[in-house]
């Protein structure tokens, strides 16, 4: 007989080994507390389905603080971690637990739940709304490495896509040769890999200048756990842009990985910065991480919903990116009465599951 509960924390080792079992892989129970027990706004609500000591469905909500440009806070949450063993697909076991937890999620005063996924069919049945897709950019630096990589995440590419990748990783060399042309004004000095880097302060003065958008609250205690107190993450490099006053105007944070492929993990610039100046800081970065540290491609996340997420991509246009149209649903669904709207989100790669 299939039961649905909320788990206990004795029950997280036979969830993460349920989560390894299927997807091969070796989760640590280390990286399962840091994502879902130790979260800055709290623990989890984390629901499985049982057969009899079986664990065959989990998901779970992160709560997750947002900041509204009043200055304002909003507790919403975060759908991470659904996994349902095929034995049992066809089954209404996910609608079931997901209801449930949705409710105990309005219980806990979270406003809303969102996330991203490719399954559209099980959101929509849920009421989320699907409201944009992400899409994708990189800058390849080594050639051979890059397209090594790339051609590895689908192991059932045909020869014409491997052509079509070595195509895409030829392109992006060129761009960012021809088109990557922006310098860091010399006004600038740069701090390297600082923990302590004002993101909050940078995201509150774009929101300002931006009133109805709201972004998650980078506070101290989000910046160290997202990022500083991240087991996923294997070399942080962190650029803080400071002008000739000593005021922080850009924050950038990458983590690099074994394979010498980069991703951008946050950026934020202030909103009175000229657009030369953000695409120098953009492109001064990157060439860092090739020139320094033999990264060998870097690759973001980008949105196009909103002025704030447009203006960030034709930067890192303007710095030699290439971008891809290529992406998974963001879905969204209210729970208790708020003014935000989906729309306004001003969304990163700071909002993903912060495994990469």
């Amino acid at each position: 007989m299939v039961t649905i509960r909320q788990a206990e924390e004795k029950d997280y080792p036979r969830i993460n080994d349920f989560h390894n079992r299927y997807y091969g892989k070796n989760r640590t129970l280390e990286q399962f507390y840091w994502g879902f027990h130790n979260c800055p706004a709290g623990p989890s609500i984390y629901f499985i389905a049982e057969d009899g000591d079986r664990v065959i469905c989990t998901n779970c909500i992160i709560p997750i603080e947002v900041i509204d440009s009043d200055g304002k806070t909003w507790l919403t949450g975060k759908s991470e971690d659904t996994l349902l063993d095929p034995d049992y697909w066809g089954q209404p076991i996910f609608y079931n637990l997901y209801k449930q937890m949705l409710e105990r999620a309005a219980e806990k005063g979270i406003t809303a739940v969102w996330g991203f996924t490719p399954a559209r069919k099980p959101f929509k049945k849920l009421g989320f709304e699907l409201p944009y897709p992400h899409s994708q950019s990189l800058m390849v630096n080594q050639l051979l490495p890059s397209y090594r990589f790339l051609k590895s995440l689908n192991p059932e590419n045909k020869a014409l896509d491997k052509l079509k990748i070595m195509g895409l990783c030829f392109l992006s060399k060129a761009t960012s040769a021809l088109h990557g042309t922006a310098k860091l004004p010399k006004n600038y000095t740069v701090a390297r890999d600082e923990n302590t880097a004002g993101a909050d302060l940078l995201m509150k003065a774009n929101l300002e200048k931006n009133p109805e958008k709201f972004s998650i609250y980078h506070s101290e205690a989000y910046q160290k756990w997202r990022i500083y107190n991240n087991p996923n993450l294997y070399k942080t490099h962190t650029f803080s842009f400071y002008d000739s006053t000593g005021s922080q105007k850009g924050y950038m944070v990458f983590n690099v990985h074994p394979d010498g492929v980069a991703y951008v993990s946050q950026s934020v610039f202030h909103p009175e910065l000229p657009p030369e100046d953000m695409a120098g800081m953009i492109g001064y970065a990157s060439r860092q991480l090739f020139s320094k540290e033999g990264v060998a491609m870097v690759r973001n996340w980008h949105f196009s919903h909103n002025s704030y997420n447009r203006v960030e991509t034709r930067y890192f246009q303007q710095a030699g990116y290439t971008f891809l149209n290529r992406g998974i649903d963001f879905v969204w669904k209210e729970l208790l009465p708020i003014p935000l709207k989906p729309e306004n989100f001003i969304l990163s790669r700071m909002a993903t599951q912060g495994i990469i």
